[in-house]
């Protein structure tokens, strides 16, 4: 009792600060500003809508999320603290289930240390700060507690109707929370090769098997059809991230090679984390380098080592497997998502990190008691450094979400070449006035666009959008030529008849400097364009009008938009 004590105090502790944190990130928009969430009435209609608001865009559907979140707004009036004090619970139960998992594969006191390191990970403090990532936590935890159910019954061979039914309702709810537990099924089926010896071979274990596979199948298939239905024909997340934009299989696959030693780096050995890795933190990567070679090399290792111990030391083989079958939703290569790298989807990975830490665990005890005068204080000692380090660096890393200011104030610190993160924190300064400190955010931003990125590419199109910002705070504050100069920089970047609503501010700005000539193109580029075109005439009569009329500079503005 008291070992599982102790890993739950080690999970929630440091984290106990975060209840007087604010909403966050994506906080803001999927909870704090999302009318859906704050009404539990009818909450059968949460499975037929998206997760994301309407004006968003995004190809995802997680109704159990959003009726998680709904049930907290209800019960705590909205208040953050309800929302962090059921993160906090939840990852409390994911070490345990953890601790569980690790005890059926690893001797005890390994079984412990791989738990405790996974209790501290240092990786875990964005998913656990920011309230909507209570999904990646609920999903890690009933798909670990599936994995647990399914090797502990299987080796007993009393893996029976009940504990099917059991695991695959585990399976539905997991990925009605989120899509990323439609891998699940990988996770038992290395089980099932590596850890479980069964009496059964052959055709025989393959009968026995087949109908929960096929009842697994049945739920990832009705699941995406539902998914399919809501989402009116979209199955799959299409918004790529910045670094692989509108970039083939061959240029995806050596991004995303280059960002396996990142991978690592997070799993093993934390040191530094962040939350933006958009460019130029990580880049597009079009040729074979240093990067991509550490990454080939690193993938080579864990597959060599995973073949090699996969007789002598299963739990290894298992644990690497484990990282392979976790990562795979966010590969990027043949299905690209909305992130290159963002450290919650790192939680599931990390369970196969610490039992591959934990075996390694296991093997320094068994070498050192067989060796004569050797002391097993040594990995014990070992154990404990690591623990420290991770509790010292999770409880530096938590104030860092304590509310969206503070967090996008540190993301320009850790994260120097994002320019979104630049971008974030220029948009906070405007809105509280600061226009000169926003202003040298933005155009911080602008400078760490590649040339890549001024060659008409779809990041080049996104990247309009920091233009219309920089546009916009100048707008705001009367100084229309340097704005125009700034929309006219975002269109030339972009396809000329999208973005009409940079154009109309534009066109505000023309019209009170008296560049009539110049305002009565632009509304024509949008007459043509399509999007709102009525309002686009209206403007081009007005542009009109006042040439014919010679009005002055400053007396004609256009209607409020």
């Amino acid at each position: 009792m008291f070992p599982a004590i102790a890993i739950g105090l080690l999970a929630a502790a440091p984290a106990l600060v975060i209840l007087s944190h604010q909403f966050v990130y994506d906080d803001l928009l999927i909870i704090r500003d999302n009318q859906t969430v704050h009404a539990l009435a009818a909450p059968w209609r949460f499975f037929a809508m998206p997760y994301w608001p309407p004006q968003f865009i995004g190809g995802m559907y997680r109704p159990a999320s959003i009726l998680l979140f709904a049930v907290q707004w209800a019960g705590g009036g909205g208040s953050p603290v309800v929302f962090h004090a059921v993160s906090i619970a939840l990852y409390a139960a994911l070490a345990l289930a953890v601790y569980r998992l690790a005890r059926l594969l690893l001797p005890p006191g390994a079984a412990w240390a791989a738990a405790a390191i996974f209790a501290v990970h240092p990786v875990h403090t964005e998913v656990v700060a920011a309230a909507v990532n209570q999904s990646e936590l609920l999903v890690a935890l009933l798909l670990v507690v599936a994995a647990t159910v399914y090797i502990a019954r299987r080796r007993a061979g009393s893996f029976g109707g009940g504990a099917a039914a059991g695991v695959l309702f585990l399976y539905a709810a997991a990925a009605l929370t989120k899509e990323t537990a439609l891998i699940l099924p990988g996770f038992l089926l290395a089980a099932e090769i590596v850890l479980v010896s069964p009496s059964e071979r052959g055709w025989a274990r393959i009968r026995r098997l087949r109908p929960f596979y096929l009842g697994m199948v049945l739920v990832a298939v009705s699941l995406l059809a539902i998914r399919g239905a809501v989402l009116q024909g979209g199955v799959f997340e299409a918004y790529a991230a910045d670094a692989l934009a509108g970039q083939g299989l061959a240029t995806r696959l050596l991004t995303m090679l280059g960002v396996v030693p990142e991978w690592g780096r997070l799993l093993l050995w934390p040191a530094h984390l962040q939350v933006e890795y958009s460019p130029l933190e990580i880049e597009t990567a079009r040729a074979f380098g240093t990067e991509q070679l550490a990454g080939a090399l690193l993938l080579a290792l864990l597959a060599a080592v995973a073949w090699s111990a996969r007789k002598r030391l299963p739990v290894v083989t298992f644990a690497v497997v484990w990282m392979a079958v976790a990562l795979a939703p966010v590969h990027n290569v043949f299905i690209v998502t909305g992130i290159v790298l963002a450290e919650r989807t790192l939680l599931l990975a990390s369970v196969g990190a610490v039992l591959l830490l934990g075996a390694g665990v296991a093997w320094g005890f068994a070498r050192l008691a067989s060796a004569p005068g050797a002391s097993g204080l040594v990995p014990a000692l070992v154990v404990g450094a690591l623990l420290a380090l991770g509790t010292w660096q999770t409880v530096d890393r938590y104030p860092v979400w304590r509310d969206q200011a503070t967090l996008l104030r540190r993301s320009i610190v850790d994260a120097p070449l994002s320019y979104r993160a630049h971008y974030a924190y220029g948009d906070l300064l405007a809105r509280q006035g600061r226009r000169h400190e926003a202003e040298t955010e933005y155009l911080t931003a602008i400078g760490l666009f590649s040339p890549e990125m001024r060659s008409g590419s779809v990041l080049a199109r996104r990247s309009t959008r920091v233009y219309q910002s920089l546009g916009d705070l100048y707008r705001n504050a009367g100084l229309c030529e340097p704005a125009v100069k700034a929309y006219q920089s975002g269109l030339k970047f972009s396809a000329s008849v999208q973005f009409n609503d940079v154009r109309q501010s534009m066109i505000a700005c023309l019209l009170y400097l008296g560049d009539y000539h110049a305002a009565a193109a632009e509304a024509r580029i949008g007459v043509a364009g399509g999007w709102n075109a009525p309002r686009f005439r209206r403007y081009l009569a007005l542009a009109d009008s006042a040439r014919t009329a010679g009005a002055p500079p400053g007396t004609v503005r256009i209607p409020d938009q």
